[in-house]
């Protein structure tokens, strides 16, 4: 083999290995430009409206809706529906608070049940028992135990699924205890 045949045998090697080390993707495709739309002055009859029609064609118009669908911006932990209708007013001063800003002061047992006194954040106490309604979110005293009271609110979370919460209401640590 000549020297011109090897050049050119080694010339086309290397376009091949060229060709074959390639990625295989293509480059990105560029923008389209923007199309110029002429505006001109109002006509009269029929060829405006076509005019306006065919404007309109060319740029659809989005409108957001957001019937049915949660707020983007709230953590998925926030969003809570009560599950009973909720009323405007407190049924109850239980219901006027917070379950956190309650404290457990006493518990009793006897013959009819358990039974727990509860202080308000106004310093005034309530004698409650399993059932009782207590705290803003509806909830529901289930068990009372020897130092706490179990309360359970039951709420719709952001996929509409039934959730149950339970909380505590315990008696407060005194200065001294770990």
């Amino acid at each position: 083999m000549s020297r011109a045949g090897f050049r050119m045998v080694a010339v086309f090697g290397l376009v091949l290995l060229a060709a074959g080390c390639s990625d295989g993707t293509a480059p990105p495709p560029q923008p389209a430009a923007p199309q110029k739309i002429k505006v001109q002055s109002p006509k009269s009859g029929e060829n405006a409206v076509a005019e306006e029609s065919q404007s309109t064609a060319a740029a659809p118009v989005f409108v957001y809706n957001p019937s049915g669908r949660r707020d983007p911006f709230l953590g998925l932990l926030a969003v809570k529906k009560p599950v009973g209708a909720r009323q405007l007013q407190p049924q109850t001063p239980l219901q006027e608070y917070e379950l956190g800003q309650f404290r457990l002061t006493g518990v009793i047992r006897n013959s009819s049940g358990p039974a727990a006194m509860v202080m308000a954040p106004g310093g005034k106490s309530y004698v409650v028992k399993k059932g009782v309604k207590i705290g803003k979110n509806g909830g529901t005293i289930i068990a009372i135990e020897q130092d706490r009271i179990v309360v359970e609110e039951r709420y719709y979370d952001f996929a509409g699924e039934l959730r149950r919460d339970r909380q505590e209401i315990r008696f407060p640590n005194k200065a001294g205890d770990n």
